[in-house]
């Protein structure tokens, strides 16, 4: 699937700012293969909005179920505009071959809260068939260096307790766990599973 320009929606590629902005950087996966990471820009909406459904069907260790994304083409585009914008707004993807495989980004605590603007939260997904390639090494370092210059000053985030491998990789880039909260998820089938709590001071 090709980035597609919706109509209506003003051309930003031209006006990023700076604070924010990840140029293009070429890396090479465990596998050999070639990826270009960078930030993404309204152009990149068609691909975004569908990588967010499919890793939500791809993994019960994400917050939402593929049908509980109702964003909208034109309002996948409109977010990633404001994402150029803002000065917060820190939204990198990983591509090969023009194809998203992977999305890491850093938002807000609050927009309205003064006390928390020195916070962020974060979020990463890759695409199942790219997982184990080192994908997730590259953006998160990324993201957080975009973050540093956001001007963020702790980023957070919460990740199921079982999931011994993402914790080990956050850990890995300076995370620490904070807390536990119990219950976190509750499953369509019924069963609880565990959050925890981490945080990463820059």
């Amino acid at each position: 699937m090709n980035p597609t320009r919706i109509q209506n929606v003003p051309d930003t590629s031209e006006r990023r700012p700076m604070a924010m902005k990840c140029n293009p950087s070429e890396h090479t996966l465990k596998n050999g293969s070639v990826i270009i990471t960078r930030s993404l820009c309204a152009a990149d909406a068609e691909q975004a909005l569908a990588h967010r459904v499919r890793v939500c069907g791809e993994s019960d260790n994400l917050s939402r179920y593929p049908d509980e994304i109702r964003m909208t083409l034109e309002g996948e585009c409109i977010f990633l505009q404001r994402q150029e914008e803002s000065e917060k707004g820190v939204m990198l993807g990983a591509f090969a071959d023009g194809k998203l495989l992977a999305m890491a980004s850093v938002q807000p605590i609050s927009e309205t809260h003064e006390r928390y603007r020195h916070r962020g939260g974060f979020g990463i997904s890759v695409l199942q068939d790219y997982w184990n390639q080192g994908i997730a090494s590259l953006l998160i370092p990324r993201v957080l260096e975009c973050a540093r210059r956001a001007k963020y000053e702790q980023i957070e985030l919460e990740v199921l307790a079982e999931n011994a491998k993402a914790v080990s990789l956050y850990q890995k880039y300076g995370f620490r766990e904070y807390g536990r909260r119990p219950h976190g998820f509750k499953m369509r089938d019924g069963t609880y599973r565990d959050e925890l709590l981490m945080l990463h001071q820059l």
